[in-house]
């Protein structure tokens, strides 16, 4: 075993090399691809436009939340972009390390090196792309997951930490929902411990939805009475 940490050891070096070069130069990286599209979006909303409504788009609406939140705090910048993906990428590494350091540091330094090279790779058009998004709350369900295995007295805290993010995944993209089933993965569920899963999946659900149906219910900004199409708009 301490042979295989220290040959694991050895190939994470010119890995860490490679990705620290990488991650220097994506530094510049603008704001490209889907990106731009939810920027825009987020930007419309601050100005009162409400999705589904106002928005012809049908992707979920977390992955608005976070353009909007990105927009609000940053602007519209390509800094602001670059700082976010860095920031994401800098959760996802520490959530891997967490989740595979009782298997060894190397092995775990080395799946996160794997994970960040893979990203930089794809090169602008990867960043904050929603299945990179995804890949967050997937590791938590899986690290609370874990913990709830081992700790049978935080159990029912754990399983309502797991399918709060389970949701926030389905959030993000429909197929996030499979995640709800994953802590049935790592222990056997009694029917109050899957009351748990369901009740932490439906209070983000219920803050996300809710959230949306209450900006849909306001008054218009996004029209003046000049506008042709306000009574449209207005009258939900």
């Amino acid at each position: 075993m301490l042979f295989t940490s220290r040959l694991v050891a050895i190939f994470n070096l010119p890995l860490a090399l490679v990705t620290g070069w990488l991650l220097w130069r994506s530094r510049d990286w603008p704001l490209a691809g889907d990106a731009t599209i939810f920027h825009f979006i987020a930007g419309q909303m601050h100005m009162g436009a409400v999705p589904y409504r106002d928005i012809i788009d049908v992707n979920m609406p977390l992955t608005y939340g976070i353009h909007a939140a990105v927009v609000a705090i940053g602007g519209m910048s390509d800094i602001a972009w670059r700082a976010f993906d860095l920031t994401t990428a800098a959760v996802l590494a520490a959530l891997i390390l967490v989740l595979l350091m009782p298997v060894g540091r190397a092995i775990a330094v080395l799946a996160v090196l794997v994970v960040l090279l893979m990203h930089l790779l794809l090169g602008p058009y990867a960043a904050g792309q929603r299945d990179f998004l995804m890949s967050i709350p997937a590791l938590g369900v899986a690290l609370v997951s874990a913990r709830a295995a081992e700790d049978y007295h935080r159990r029912f805290p754990y399983l309502l930490l797991a399918g709060a993010l389970g949701m926030a995944a389905a959030c993000i993209k429909p197929t996030g929902m499979l995640l709800l089933l994953l802590p049935a993965l790592a222990l056997r569920l009694h029917a109050r411990e899957i009351l748990a899963v369901i009740a932490g999946a439906a209070a983000v659900a219920l803050a996300v939805f809710g959230t949306l149906a209450a900006r849909g219910g306001r008054n218009c900004r996004y029209t003046s009475r000049h506008c042709d199409c306000a009574s449209r708009c207005c009258h939900y």
